[in-house]
């Protein structure tokens, strides 16, 4: 969560890390000669290689240098810093439109793209999905059943005499128009309406 003061220390980070980065370019970077990887090197060369003999152009495969590399603000995401704190301002906390649920998803359809004969994978990832949501619904019911008979079990324990009851669980909601309902006439569920002086203890429909 944010409020104001934490947005405007934001910004002033933000700006002293922008004058930080461009100080580093001036005198840092340019006191060091910086090159990428060999693997970066050797992946540009296979696929050269590759491009090469799928063309058949005649031309020369590129060779394994390690090609200079210098840090590079001229990026999108080096811009959007700036626009961070007031993005925040105008739309709310980052989470809140963030595309990482969606694109962590994808991890869930490539895990089960494995278990596939890579045929007509559509139809069989929604199989497999479908599948799953059905053991899940399954896996819930079950633990509900279960719930429900450890909370029956603690009221026949306590008796009716017992203070109060606590539940194990929120996952067995009661309606409590469908509770006065079902226990009319049973003073233990005597409903009192103060701002209503006409208000009697009879059968409704729904909520209160």
């Amino acid at each position: 969560m944010h409020n104001d003061t934490t947005l405007a220390v934001l910004d002033e980070t933000t700006k002293t890390l922008g004058t930080e980065l461009r100080k580093f370019i001036s005198t840092s970077c340019t006191s060091f000669d910086t090159c990428k990887l060999p693997r970066e090197a050797e992946a540009r060369t296979r696929r050269a290689t590759k491009g090469k003999a799928k063309s058949d152009t005649g031309m020369e495969p590129g060779t394994s240098t390690q090609r200079a590399k210098t840090l590079n603000l001229d990026t999108y995401k080096f811009h959007a810093l700036g626009d961070v704190a007031a993005h925040i301002r105008e739309f709310g906390t980052t989470d809140s439109y963030s595309a990482e649920v969606g694109e962590l998803e994808h991890r869930t359809v490539k895990a089960r793209y494995s278990h596939m004969d890579r045929k007509e994978f559509t139809r069989q990832v929604a199989r497999i999905e479908r599948r799953q949501a059905r053991v899940r619904r399954i896996e819930w019911s079950t633990k509900a059943a279960e719930s429900f008979e450890d909370n029956m079990t603690v009221t026949e324990a306590n008796g009716s005499e017992a203070h109060h009851l606590i539940g194990k669980t929120e996952n067995l909601p009661t309606h409590i128009g469908q509770h006065v309902n079902e226990h009319f006439g049973n003073p233990a569920v005597q409903v009192s309406c103060t701002q209503q002086p006409t208000c009697t203890n009879q059968p409704t429909s729904g909520m209160e």
